[in-house]
C-alpha cells in the first residue's frame, strides 16, 4: 500500500462491510500505526451484523499500536498473534474468543481489556503481566466460569464488571487491590462464593452482588463502612451490616424463592444499616407484592428507585417522608394506584406501568419547589381524571413558583449539605422548571390553557392587564417506535421570539429533557405507546421576559401589548425530530393566587377573556379580579377628574357628590 508507512490510524465501520481480507505483514508494514479500529455501532445488547474476514493463523501487529478495537472479532484465540507492548486499550466486544492467550504476556502499558458479550469465552488468563491494567470488562460472557485471581490482585485495578456472566461461580484471590473501586457481579445466578479481601481503608467503593447465589453474607465485606453502593439479595444477613454502612442500597430478589420476600423486608428495614441510607432501589424483585408500612422508618431516604416488582400500590404511610426527593417507578405492571405522595417530592418518573389507573392529588401538601419534574411514559391505562388531577397538579406547581419571587434564592440547605447541590441536576430536575409528561386522555386541555394551537408554533398578543406574571407551555406528541441509539432520553424545548411594540424583536429559548439514567435501565429502549402531553414552565424565561414588558411600561404607560411567537420541538436519543400534534399557553395571573383552586381550573378561560377586556363575571356575582385591582387599573385609563368619575360610576354603579378625595375616603381605596 503507497504511503503505508506514514498510516497512524485505521478505522473501518464493519456495519455495512460484508467481506475484508488481511494478510499477515500487512500491518506490521505501518511501524507508526496507533489505532485500529473493526467497529460496528450496533445497539447495547444487540447481536452484531455478520461479516466475513480473512486472517492469516499469524498476524503481525506493530509493536507501536496502542489501540485495537475488533468488534465481533471472530478469532478463537489470539495466542498466535504478535501482540504489541505498548498496547493501551484492548477492546473486543461481541467476539467468538474463547480465551485470550495460553501463557502470561508482558503488557506493561495496558490499562484495559472489554470483552463484554463475547459469549464463548470460558476462561479470562492470567494477566500479572499488565501491572497497569486498570478496569476489565467480562459483562455478558455466558461461559465464563471463572477469572485468574491474579487479575483483582493488579496494584492498580480499580474496576471488575462480571455481570451477566451467568455461569460465573467464583470470585477469589489472596490479596486485593488497594485501588479497587468498583467490583460489578449482579445478575450471575451461579455465583457462590465471593472471597475477596478488601480493606477497610478501601471502604469507597462500589459493590453489587444482588441476583446471586450467595446465602452468606461476605465475611470480608461485613467490617467495612462508608460503601459508595452496595447491592445484594433481600436477606436477613443484612441486619448484621453496621449502621453508615454504605448510602445507597439496591435489592434483588431472594435465592431462597420459598423465602416471604415481603416479610422478610419488614424484618430487615428497622436495622442499624437502613438508618442513614440515603437512596433504597429494587431491581428484580417479582416476588415483592407490596412495600411494608414501616418503610418511612427510613426517615433520611432522598431516592426511592424500584424496577420489575409485582407491587401493585404504595402504602400510605409513603406520604410521611420528611425529605425524599426522588421516586421513580420503572416495569412494575401490576401497580394500580399511586396514593398522596410526600410534599418534598421534587421528580416522580413512572415508566411502562401499564396498569396504572389512579394518581391521587398531592396539592394540598404541596411545597413551593425549585423544580419537579412528573413523567408517566407509557402509563396507558390512567384513567381521564387522574390525568386532569396530574395536569392541574402540575400547573399549581408552577403557578406557585412564579408567585414566589424569592423561592430561587431560598435553597434548600439541609439537602445540599447532606448530598451536594449536583444530586437533583443529575436526575434531571432543573432548577427553575416544572416539567410534566403523561398519556393524553379525553380533550381537557382546551379547559386549562387559554390558547390551543394544532402546529408546532403559536403565536399571540400578551395580556395587557397589570396582573399578568408569566406563562405556562404543552405540547402534544404522538407514539413513536424504539430507539435503541444513544440514552433513554428524549429532548424538549422551544425557540420563542418577543415582538414588542416598539420595534424589538428578541430571542428567548428554553429546554428540557426526560432521561432515565440508571443501572437498572440498562439495555431498555425509549419509545412511545400513545399520545404523549407535555406541560413545562421555565420561571428564568418567564423573569427575562416579564422585566423587558414591565420595563417598557415603566417608560411608557400607553403602550401597547407585545405579540409572543413561539415555536415547539422534540427530539429522540438519535437526534430525529418528533412530530408534534399540538401546542398551546396558559397565564399566570398574580391574582389567581386568590382564586378558590376549585375556580382556578374550570373558569381560566373567563378569567382571560375578563382581563383582557376588564370586564366583571356574572356568575353567581362572584368578581374574578379583586375590585381594588381593578380600580387601580382604571384609572390609568383616564385623564381626567371628570372622565375618572364616570368611570367610577360606570364600574361601581354609585353617584359621587364629592370630589376624587371624598370618593376615595368612602370607598376605602388607598388610590
Amino acid at each position: 500500500m503507497k504511503g503505508s508507512a506514514t498510516i497512524e490510524t485505521i478505522y473501518l465501520d464493519m456495519t455495512e462491510r460484508t467481506e475484508i481480507c488481511i494478510s499477515s505483514d500487512a500491518l506490521r508494514k505501518m511501524p507508526k500505526l496507533r489505532l485500529l479500529a473493526f467497529a460496528n455501532h450496533n445497539g447495547y445488547g444487540q447481536k452484531r451484523v455478520d461479516y466475513t474476514l480473512s486472517l492469516p493463523t499469524n498476524l503481525e501487529l506493530p509493536n507501536d499500536l496502542r489501540y485495537i478495537q475488533w468488534d465481533g472479532c471472530p478469532l478463537k484465540s489470539l495466542s498466535t498473534t504478535s501482540w504489541p507492548s505498548k498496547l493501551v486499550e484492548l477492546s473486543m466486544p461481541y467476539s467468538d474468543l474463547e480465551k485470550l492467550w495460553d501463557e502470561p504476556l508482558n503488557f506493561p502499558s495496558l490499562e484495559l481489556i472489554y470483552l463484554a458479550s463475547s459469549k464463548q469465552m470460558i476462561e479470562c488468563p492470567d494477566l500479572s503481566g499488565a501491572p497497569n491494567l486498570k478496569e476489565v470488562w467480562v459483562n455478558g460472557c455466558d461461559k465464563l466460569t471463572h477469572l485468574h485471581p491474579s487479575i483483582l490482585s493488579l496494584p492498580k485495578l480499580s474496576g471488575l464488571c462480571v455481570f451477566g456472566c451467568t455461569e460465573l461461580k467464583s470470585l477469589s484471590c489472596t490479596t486485593c487491590s488497594p485501588s479497587l473501586r468498583d467490583v460489578v457481579a449482579y445478575n450471575c445466578p451461579n455465583l457462590q462464593e465471593f472471597s475477596i479481601p478488601i480493606s477497610k481503608d478501601n471502604s469507597h467503593i462500589n459493590l453489587h452482588l444482588r441476583s446471586t447465589a450467595l446465602k452468606q453474607l461476605p465475611s470480608s465485606i461485613a467490617h467495612l463502612q462508608n460503601l459508595d453502593n452496595f447491592s445484594f439479595p433481600i436477606n436477613d444477613l443484612l441486619m448484621d451490616l453496621p449502621e453508615k454502612f454504605t448510602n445507597q442500597i439496591i435489592l434483588s430478589d431472594p435465592d431462597n424463592h420459598e423465602c416471604d420476600t415481603v416479610a422478610t423486608l419488614s424484618t430487615i428495614l428497622p436495622s442499624p444499616m437502613f438508618h442513614y441510607l440515603k437512596e433504597l432501589k429494587f431491581d428484580r424483585c417479582p416476588s415483592l407484592t407490596e412495600l411494608p408500612d414501616n418503610i418511612s422508618l427510613l426517615s433520611s431516604l432522598l431516592l426511592i428507585t424500584i424496577h420489575d416488582t409485582n407491587i401493585m400500590t404504595f402504602p400510605e404511610s409513603i406520604k410521611n417522608f420528611p425529605r425524599l426527593k426522588l421516586l421513580f417507578i420503572c416495569h412494575c405492571e401490576r401497580l394500580q394506584l399511586v396514593p398522596e405522595l410526600p410534599p418534598s417530592l421534587q421528580a416522580f418518573k413512572a415508566w411502562d406501568c401499564k396498569s396504572l389507573r389512579t394518581v391521587s392529588s398531592s396539592r394540598e401538601q404541596l411545597k413551593r419547589q425549585q423544580g419537579t419534574t412528573f413523567a408517566f411514559l407509557n402509563c396507558v391505562k390512567l384513567e381521564e381524571e387522574s390525568c386532569f388531577t396530574i395536569l392541574k397538579d402540575s400547573i399549581v406547581r408552577a403557578e406557585a413558583q412564579q408567585l414566589s419571587p424569592r423561592l430561587e434564592e431560598n435553597r434548600n440547605e439541609e439537602f445540599i449539605d447532606d448530598y451536594g447541590d449536583s444530586f437533583l441536576s443529575e436526575h434531571d430536575v432543573s432548577v427553575g422548571k416544572v416539567c410534566y409528561f403523561l398519556p393524553i386522555r379525553g380533550s381537557k386541555l382546551d379547559d386549562l390553557f387559554h390558547h390551543c394551537s394544532s402546529q408546532n408554533s403559536i403565536s399571540i398578543q400578551l395580556p395587557l392587564s397589570s396582573n399578568f406574571s408569566g406563562f405556562i407551555f404543552y405540547l402534544v406528541v404522538p407514539p413513536i417506535q424504539p430507539c435503541d441509539k444513544g440514552d433513554i432520553e428524549m429532548s424538549f424545548g422551544f425557540e420563542c421570539y418577543l415582538e414588542t411594540s416598539w420595534g424589538q424583536r428578541i430571542h428567548k429559548a428554553s429546554s428540557c429533557s426526560l432521561r432515565w439514567r440508571n443501572c437498572v435501565y440498562i439495555g431498555f429502549q425509549m419509545n412511545l405507546l400513545s399520545d404523549h402531553v407535555l406541560l413545562w414552565y421555565d420561571s428564568q424565561c418567564c423573569k427575562q421576559i416579564m422585566e423587558i414588558i414591565r420595563g417598557r411600561k415603566a417608560i411608557d404607560d400607553d403602550d401597547q401589548n407585545s405579540n409572543l411567537e413561539v415555536k415547539f420541538f422534540a427530539r429522540l436519543p438519535n437526534k430525529e425530530e418528533v412530530v408534534i400534534k399540538e401546542c398551546g399557553i396558559r397565564w399566570i395571573y398574580t391574582n389567581m393566587e386568590k382564586d378558590s383552586r376549585g375556580c382556578r381550573f374550570k373558569r381560566s378561560r373567563q378569567v382571560f377573556e375578563l382581563e383582557e377586556k376588564g370586564l366583571e363575571s356574572d356568575d353567581a356575582g362572584e368578581e374574578l379580579v379583586p375590585p381594588a385591582k381593578k380600580f387601580k387599573h382604571s384609572l390609568m385609563e383616564v385623564e381626567s377628574v371628570e372622565n375618572l368619575r364616570k368611570k367610577l360610576e360606570q364600574l361601581l354603579h354609585i353617584q359621587f357628590d364629592g370630589g376624587f378625595l371624598s370618593a376615595e375616603i368612602k370607598l376605602g381605596y388607598n388610590v
